[in-house]
């Protein structure tokens, strides 16, 4: 089931108009993530596999990159909550970016 609240972010990012749009910043301030979060399950360590993981990706073709994507396009909820999790706890300054310093 799909909480209320992560419905009203994703209304708010699919936003054609790009000034009524959240932007990345204001997004992650949102409700769903302040409240996701708070949850024990997605305060654990990184793992140095996951670290690896990620530089690797940094260095693939943009085929490989598309492929990728579309393999976590078809992940499941749980799934992806924890790579949401996994990239939060790296994106240090909450840009919604990760610069080769916060990896």
């Amino acid at each position: 089931m799909v909480s209320d609240s992560a419905k009203d972010l994703i209304n708010k990012l699919l936003v054609k108009d790009i000034k009524k749009r959240l932007s990345p910043a204001q997004a992650l301030q949102h409700k769903w993530f302040k409240e996701t979060l708070k949850q024990d399950k997605y305060k654990t360590p990184l793992g140095i596999e996951t670290i690896e993981r990620l530089q690797n990706f940094r260095g693939q073709s943009k085929l490989k990159k598309a492929a990728m994507n579309m393999l976590i396009k078809m992940s499941d909820a749980k799934e992806i909550e924890g790579l949401r999790a996994v990239f939060d706890e790296i994106d240090a300054d909450k840009s919604g970016l990760i610069s080769k310093k916060e990896l």
